[in-house]
């Protein structure tokens, strides 16, 4: 289980990084997925120089299914490399508002609250009863008129990177946060 624990908040906001203490665990995994989507990319590339194009099932599998395939290692060994990476969300509310905001959407979205603090939250999302020990982390630093978020994943035994996972989270966000801002102008005007 991955343990975030000394969060820098001054330092993450400067790199828009996530800055924490890491335990040789998760050094120890970042390094096993490299190793293993870096052979899920190096090992079909090979394949490929081996194939017969004048088989069709072979060219079909050589000129489609392998370079999918190459494009997906590539792309987990990136997101792994940026998975601390913060995401900046630009708010027209102070600190204290979008903590409170965040707590709301934490509220309807069913999420556990795994630390609160006025500059930083952290929410646990779990998939429910099909891996109980399966869990999301999000991170999010508050400060005035930004948040600055990133999703982890939390498993047992390799921590993947999300692939999708921040996309949809930054999209809710933004239409949290219109949405809280036109109702909020709406009652100033009446």
């Amino acid at each position: 289980m991955r343990r975030i624990t000394k969060i820098d908040i001054d330092e993450s906001v400067s790199r828009h990084k996530l800055i924490f203490q890491e335990e040789w665990l998760d050094k120890f995994d970042r390094f096993v997925v490299y190793i293993f989507f870096s052979g899920m990319i190096i090992y079909p590339a090979l394949t490929i120089f081996e194939a017969d194009f004048n088989n069709p099932n072979e060219k079909f599998i050589s000129l489609t299914l392998i370079p999918l395939c190459i494009l997906f290692g590539f792309y987990v060994i990136y997101r792994k490399a940026t998975e601390k990476r913060l995401y900046t969300l630009a708010t027209p509310f102070d600190r204290q508002k979008n903590r409170q905001i965040l707590l709301t959407y934490a509220d309807k979205q069913q999420l556990e609250i795994y630390r609160k603090s006025n500059d930083c939250l952290i929410f646990n999302e779990s998939p429910g009863n099909i891996n109980p020990s399966y869990k999301k982390l999000m991170v999010f630093i508050l400060k005035d008129n930004q948040v600055l978020f990133t999703i982890l994943k939390d498993q047992d035994k390799l921590n993947l990177p999300t692939l999708t996972s921040h996309l949809f989270l930054k999209h809710d966000l933004k239409k949290l946060f219109n949405n809280v801002s036109t109702n909020d102008s709406g009652l100033a005007d009446r």
